[in-house]
């Protein structure tokens, strides 16, 4: 996903986080998104 992010919260196992991201036109965005990460373990 592309686009500004307005808001992030990681989970308590922290391996996961959550994105609120906005996107659509450059000057207006009018589409919101949710995207759910799962972050690499540590080597």
């Amino acid at each position: 996903m592309s686009g500004p992010a307005y808001g992030m919260d990681l989970h308590p196992d922290g391996r996961h986080i959550l994105v609120a991201q906005m996107g659509g036109a450059r000057t207006y965005g009018d589409q919101g998104m949710v995207g759910l990460y799962e972050m690499p373990l540590a080597k």
